[in-house]
């Protein structure tokens, strides 16, 4: 049985996340991290050169899978996104390449686009 702090927990997040200036632009995910799961949101960041480069703003830490599955329920839409084992996604924030519903390295081309075109990103501290 889930219990009720979880649910408490993922409307919390779920509510926190599309208070976030970004929303809706930004996509609510649960993603899957060398065996982890992390709850977050991914964004477009230059759709006008390439729709494949996100924004990934995730959990430092892993979330309980019980957290996950109450995500799940409450927000049907969100993303299930898989990351390349090989990355380095520790901290928050990361500048990734989408293909579907896998995040990898950019391409080295897009990775020049990105180094010439910085993002300007605002975190909000909790």
């Amino acid at each position: 049985m889930v219990s009720q702090d979880y649910n408490l927990v993922a409307k919390r997040l779920i509510d926190l996340a599309k208070r976030m200036p970004n929303y809706p632009q930004q996509q609510l995910m649960l993603l899957k991290w060398r065996k982890e799961q992390y709850f977050g949101s991914v964004q477009e960041t230059y759709p006008e050169y390439s729709k494949e480069i996100v924004y990934l703003s995730k959990t430092s830490n892993p979330i309980h899978s019980e957290l996950a599955d109450c995500i799940r329920k409450i927000e049907p839409s969100v993303l299930e996104i898989v990351a390349d084992d090989e990355l380095d996604l520790e901290g928050r924030g990361h500048v990734l390449r989408r293909l579907e519903n896998k995040l990898t390295q950019m391409t080295p081309e897009q990775t020049k686009y990105a180094i010439k075109n910085p993002l300007n990103i605002t975190e909000l501290d909790s």
